[in-house]
């Protein structure tokens, strides 16, 4: 093994855990894909109404009709930082590294370099993960709330960005009867769902469903009486694990809406340390694939031994930094998940007393 890695330079810490496999999640990869990495600290929040015009008829001699666009918004807002840093001690240096062999033990020098790929990577899924955690509020809530903590994690600042105008949430719908009682209906739920999206002028094909949700869903006997008369052909179900966590449980036309539902059950740990489902169990959301977008603001800072600040147009950037006798790296992030038309989801809790 060859250690010509100098973790003091961010391009070389770039590059380092750069080459290490990139961990992915569902509903970021599947509903808020990549988009841009602007070059200003500031991304572009854009997004316009859907549409469902018809084209006017028009005389023979005139040429045509104007039509009026559709609304249009685009503001620009700084997202949060995500900088999560590991801290390098004299210490941690001395000691023997996870699963490394007594016989082959590394040096100083050595593992300072394996210690600082291993963080770098460590904390690369750490900002997956919150990544994750953002999409799914966004489809839960249509909405993020984004708290920031300074170098004592102290909360010092809570900003709230609501994609939608005015106090009311038009991508939150209540069903009459909670899911699994005596009088519910499911499948008119998510018709009604499907239904106002498309009137929206947004696809409809996906609902997500979180544990909870997705028990009372395959117990429901309506669903299961229509899937067992084979006169009619109203859906397939044939359960399949697509992706960890993610389970493809069939599709079913509810009402003219053919729809894929898909239970998710993954879950992180939450800043109190409290495992904490992605998808609230008892919830389900209605909307379509790259129904939104992950952008990125561009990374500012001063780098170990510089004098003047560099700009990174990169999604996460690492930065070396020496304190007393303690190094420390951190890897830095400024992502927004945002939605690309208004309200292109419809979110409903389905089990509720």
């Amino acid at each position: 093994m060859t250690y010509n890695l100098d973790y003091t330079k961010t391009a070389d810490l770039l590059a380092a855990y750069k080459t290490e496999f990139k961990p992915t999640t569902f509903l970021k990869d599947r509903y808020f894909p990549d988009g841009v990495n602007f070059a200003t600290d500031e991304v572009l929040v854009e997004y316009k109404n859907g549409t469902r015009k018809v084209a006017p008829f028009v005389s023979p001699e005139i040429n045509g009709k104007v039509v009026k666009r559709n609304g249009y918004k685009v503001s620009a807002y700084r997202p949060p930082m995500i900088a999560p840093k590991r801290v390098l001690s004299i210490d941690t240096l001395k000691s023997k590294g996870f699963s490394e062999a007594y016989y082959n033990q590394l040096t100083p020098a050595e593992r300072a370099v394996q210690i600082t790929v291993d963080d770098l990577n460590e904390m690369k899924d750490m900002i997956t993960r919150r990544k994750e955690a953002m999409s799914a509020e966004v489809l839960l809530t249509n909405a993020l709330v984004m708290k920031h903590y300074n170098d004592d994690n102290k909360l010092i600042e809570t900003k709230n960005l609501a994609y939608f105008y005015g106090d009311n949430n038009p991508a939150v719908y209540t069903p009459t009867v909670s899911w699994g009682k005596t009088g519910c209906d499911i499948i008119g739920d998510c018709a009604a769902m499907a239904l106002s999206l498309k009137k929206s002028g947004c696809a409809a094909t996906d609902v997500i469903l979180g544990s909870k949700a997705a028990d009372a869903f395959s117990k429901d006997e309506t669903i299961l009486t229509l899937l067992n008369n084979r006169r009619v052909e109203i859906g397939k179900f044939e359960p399949e694990e697509i992706y960890p966590d993610v389970v493809f449980l069939g599709t079913l036309n509810c009402k003219g809406h053919k729809l894929n539902f898909i239970q998710y059950t993954g879950s992180y740990e939450n800043e109190s340390g409290v495992d904490t489902d992605y998808i609230d169990a008892n919830s389900v959301i209605v909307t379509a694939p790259a129904c939104g977008v992950t952008n990125y603001g561009a990374i500012t800072q001063i780098d170990f031994g510089a004098l003047e600040p560099t700009t990174y147009i990169e999604k996460e950037v690492p930065l070396y930094e020496v304190k007393d006798q303690t190094r420390g790296v951190a890897l830095r992030s400024a992502p927004l998940v945002q939605p690309k038309n208004l309200n292109p989801y419809r979110a409903a809790k389905v089990i509720f007393s």
